[in-house]
């Protein structure tokens, strides 16, 4: 027999083989052909990006890097489940572990943002055990069981690829990026992987994902994009990954904190199922929300050993520099665990407390207080959130900040529609939520049990829906904490209560049984689980199926007709081909997976822009670009690297904006357009509403 240690390290190559080998089949993206004419007929093919050997390559070393980096700050600890489930503890871990640590990397030490580095770095810890463990013991002969926890572990990892696959296809129904957060992080995501650092050139703010905004979302994008080519692509399947290894997350938290893999597995297709369980939808927050369930299966560690403070500080540390909502959602949700975890256990859990005020002065001193030290007070969106604390109406104006200034009627919990908005979901469906409310009422009812008893996990349950139910519906209060943003957090009580209330259901119903023959069957409780399965998939997956596949809009190119199919058609152009908007955000490009540098001064200024955005007319440096010449103009991108240009109706857009003369812009525009076409330096390859030019 070969020691245990090492055989984690092997047993990783059958966990990853199970994963890419689940995943490989639904890697190559995207398979659809746009634009068509007014018969129906294609008038350009796209360029298929897909590759899925590429893919599958770059999605085995992020979660190689993860795992590295989970077994890297776990290794010497004794993490329960056999070997396969210890090896998803790993990536779970290490993907936690990763906005933290790259920060402290990036802005501390500074070492690049690249693949490469972050992978050796991972890899030295477990290389070096499995060099040891060689040189004790040379011989590799040994069997790897195969147990019924593997077979749990593994139905999550399956529930886990059902969300991949469903947001992975939903997000390529359509060859764009949904609303203005996308496309925000495709300028932070293409400036990471190029420039590989969150340090951003002095006085560019490049983009709002960036710093002073917690930038490790595009962060983790990023590291895949430097593998994969394709900026959205990278974009959109990480986005779908994080949301799949949400699941995995739940069940190994879920397990820990209640001893029990029927309720932990129940719970993981109750969460993968649920409307509002995160989409496919391009933002940060529900990476932060993911990060919760592997930040609580630590925090379930700390107490037995010393050791476990460690990453346990550093989940924690990494919650607070994703996203500034989650943040504070997190902070009270961990004082409710400590508290809750403290009276029940009858004593000061130092060490639980310890973990959260090290977390957060971990990050206050490597990213929050130096951010604030250098952006405080520079405006244009830089620290507009902190800026309001000193405004007018202070403190309480804060308080009320938040987009969806509305509650939720209770309709909207129970009855789960087919549509609405892509990125939140607001609604459970009828079984689900039916489910969770008796089980809710059930646990109230036998309080005996469940409060007073000792174990913890169903008074912190408890606790966390009531804080995040009312939160939801906030705005009906003196404080408002975001609550549209709730819909995702609910999907954790309401999976965990489901699957409890169902499985103490079942037991009650076990009792009930009927001798065949030799055997005895329980007809009650294989009914009323059929019900549960058929009742949840038709009331809330389905809904999610059709909302998660469906076509969402774009809110950059609503202004004028075909503005859309204009840049649709830059895909046709090979990844990372140069290609300058000529009006529009550098953001729309690197979002079509073309090359243009928000991050270059003078590429900035020659659009006569002084931001990498337009928000105001004192925006604007001047001249605009439908007063250049076309001799000027192609000068410039020839001496910038650029081989293709596009000219949109957002130049006629800006300009009627600035001057508030629609005719004389429309002539000005014309004029402009007619001067490029008859160039010899300009060579149309595509012309619509918009128009795309060569350089020659």
């Amino acid at each position: 027999m070969i020691n245990k240690d090492f055989r984690r390290i092997l047993g990783v190559f059958f966990a990853l083989i199970i994963l890419v080998s689940l995943t490989y089949m639904f890697s190559s993206y995207p398979k659809n052909t746009f634009l068509p004419d007014a018969e129906g007929k294609p008038q350009i093919k796209l360029n298929d990006y897909s590759n899925p050997l590429l893919n599958a390559t770059a999605y085995l070393l992020v979660v190689v890097f993860f795992w590295g980096l989970g077994y890297t700050f776990t290794r010497n600890l004794r993490l329960e489940g056999d070997l396969f489930t210890a090896q998803l503890a790993y990536i779970v871990v290490g993907f936690s572990c990763f906005p933290i640590i790259s920060l402290i990397l990036s802005r501390s030490l500074p070492i690049p943002l690249d693949i490469r580095i972050y992978l050796v770095l991972s890899l030295m810890v477990p290389l070096h055990s499995l060099y040891r463990r060689l040189s004790e013991n040379p011989s590799i002969a040994s069997s790897i069981n195969f147990s019924k926890e593997s077979l749990y572990a593994l139905a999550a990892v399956l529930l886990s690829c059902s969300v991949l696959f469903l947001l992975l296809h939903g997000s390529y129904v359509y060859p764009w990026i949904e609303d203005g957060d996308g496309w925000r992080h495709s300028a932070g995501v293409k400036y990471l992987a190029y420039m590989k650092t969150y340090k951003l050139p002095e006085g560019l703010p490049v983009s709002h994902t960036l710093e002073p905004y917690p930038p490790t979302y595009d962060g983790v994008l990023a590291l895949y994009h430097q593998i994969n080519p394709s900026c959205q692509f990278s974009m959109k399947f990480m986005t779908a990954f994080i949301a799949s290894l949400g699941v995995v997350g739940f069940y190994l938290f879920a397990k820990k904190l209640t001893g029990n893999m029927d309720l932990a597995l129940l719970g993981s297709f109750f969460l993968s199922i649920s409307p509002s369980y995160p989409s496919h939808f391009l933002w940060a927050f529900s990476m932060g929300y993911v990060l919760f369930f592997p930040a609580l299966y630590i925090l379930e560690f700390v107490g037995s050993d010393r050791r476990w403070v460690l990453p346990a500080v550093l989940q924690t540390a990494s919650l607070m520099v994703v996203q500034a909502i989650i943040a504070p959602v997190y902070g009270i949700t961990f004082l409710l665990y400590f508290l809750v975890r403290s009276f029940k256990k009858r004593r000061f859990e130092s060490q639980v407390f310890a973990v959260g005020a090290a977390g957060l002065l971990l990050s206050l001193l490597v990213y929050w207080v130096p951010v604030y030290l250098e952006y405080w007070g520079q405006g244009s969106g830089k620290m507009d959130g902190i800026d309001e604390l000193y405004g007018e109406e202070g403190f309480a104006a804060f308080l009320r900040f938040g987009a969806e200034k509305r509650t939720y009627p209770v309709e909207d919990f129970f009855f789960a529609k087919p549509y609405g908005n892509i990125a939140l979901h607001h609604t459970v469906g009828l079984v689900l939520m039916g489910l969770f409310v008796l089980s809710v009422v059930w646990a109230l009812v036998s309080y005996r049990k469940t409060l007073l008893g000792t174990t913890y996990f169903i008074p912190l349950l408890l606790l966390i829906a009531l804080f995040y139910f009312t939160a939801l519906e906030s705005w009906a209060l003196p404080i408002y904490f975001y609550g549209g943003r709730f819909w995702y957090l609910i999907t954790l009580p309401i999976a965990f209560f489901s699957a409890w209330g169902v499985l103490e259901a079942k037991r009650k119903l076990d009792k009930i049984t009927l001798i065949i023959g030799d055997r005895k069957v329980r007809p009650l409780s294989l009914i009323f689980l059929s019900l549960v399965v058929v009742g949840v998939l038709w009331t809330s997956f389905y809904p999610r199926v059709q909302v998660q596949t469906s076509v969402w809009g774009t809110d950059f190119f609503n202004q004028v007709p075909g503005h859309l199919e204009g840049y649709i058609a830059l895909l046709s152009l090979s990844p990372d081909t140069p290609v300058y908007p000529m009006c529009m955000k550098d953001d729309m490009v690197l979002g079509m997976d073309k090359l243009s540098r928000p991050w270059d001064r003078d590429i900035l200024m020659f659009r006569g822009w002084s931001h990498p955005w337009m928000r105001f007319k004192e925006d604007y440096s001047g001249p605009h670009m439908l007063e250049r010449t076309p001799e000027e103009i192609h000068l410039f991108l020839k001496s910038k690297g650029y081989s293709h240009t596009i000219l949109c109706a957002e130049c006629l857009t800006q300009c009627i904006h600035l001057e508030e003369d629609e005719k004389k812009c429309m002539q000005k525009y014309q004029s402009f357009a007619n001067n490029l076409a008859a160039h010899p330096g300009f060579k149309i390859i595509y012309q619509g509403t918009d128009v795309i030019y060569q350089i020659q």
